[in-house]
């Protein structure tokens, strides 16, 4: 899908202008960088903003409120009308003939694919020769290529469909009292079901849960590991502790030596 780019000529030659040199001779490049950054700003806005936006527009370009209303005000590069909002001839004029073509452009299209010659088989092109297949060149890749999106997004909506499904529901009290037959505790098999449960009863590796005792063991040797882990890390943190004590009492045995 194409971006709905919006812009505005700039003139190569604009900071030659009579009016952007006197600008410039008194704010220098960061009056032209302001100018530039507020026709922006008119752009998106329609043409026209209120005065009282001004501190708004000297916090966006790193500049003070005096040098922003400078430029607005001092060099006759915007016009202010009566309900105070200030705006460029230029760009309105401008912003008026963008409008004007996309609404010539849309008619045209209407026009275009309104017309039944043009509409004669459904995948035919606007710019296509009239007697030219509807299959052939752009046509059949467009069509082939949406007709592969189609298949992707039908895959991809049967694999959500798969994985969103419960494997199976399993009761409650039949999943604790195989848990706890398997060697968990009671408070460890009700987290194993709340955690699968939640899961849809699938396994971290995308496959359903077919086997309570299995899986429950499973569970049991993964939270035995992680307290290995716990353990030595434990270890490992006194460790340091006593190598960082060592360390002191080597360093004052050291000072003791030469003092």
């Amino acid at each position: 899908m194409k971006k709905n780019v919006n812009y505005f000529s700039h003139d190569y030659n604009a900071s030659t202008d009579t009016k952007i040199l006197f600008m410039r001779q008194e704010l220098g490049m960061e009056g032209y960088g302001i100018f530039w950054f507020i026709v922006e700003q008119l752009a998106q806005s329609g043409g026209k903003l209120p005065l009282k936006i001004i501190p708004i527009l000297a916090m966006q370009t790193h500049s003070t409120e005096t040098k922003v209303a400078a430029v607005i005000r001092s060099y006759d590069l915007f016009q202010i009308d009566d309900e105070k909002n200030f705006f460029s001839v230029r760009l309105c004029e401008h912003l008026e003939v963008r409008l004007s073509l996309t609404k010539s452009g849309r008619i045209g299209a209407l026009k275009r694919w309104s017309n039944p010659e043009n509409n004669s088989h459904p995948n035919s092109h606007p710019n296509s020769h009239p007697n030219s297949h509807p299959n052939s060149g752009a046509n059949a890749k467009e069509r082939k290529g949406k007709e592969k999106k189609v298949n992707e997004i039908k895959v991809n909506e049967s694999k959500v469909n798969e994985n969103t499904a419960p494997a199976q529901n399993y009761d409650f009290d039949f999943v604790i009292l195989e848990a706890q037959i398997a060697g968990l505790s009671k408070s460890q098999a009700e987290t194993m079901y709340h955690h699968y449960n939640s899961q849809g009863w699938y396994k971290s590796n995308g496959q359903p849960v077919t086997d309570i005792k299995s899986t429950a063991i499973n569970w049991l040797n993964k939270e035995s590991n992680n307290r290995g882990k716990e353990t030595l890390n434990q270890q490992q943190e006194e460790t340091y502790e006593q190598r960082e004590q060592r360390i002191k009492r080597d360093a004052r045995a050291i000072e003791k030596m030469f003092s």
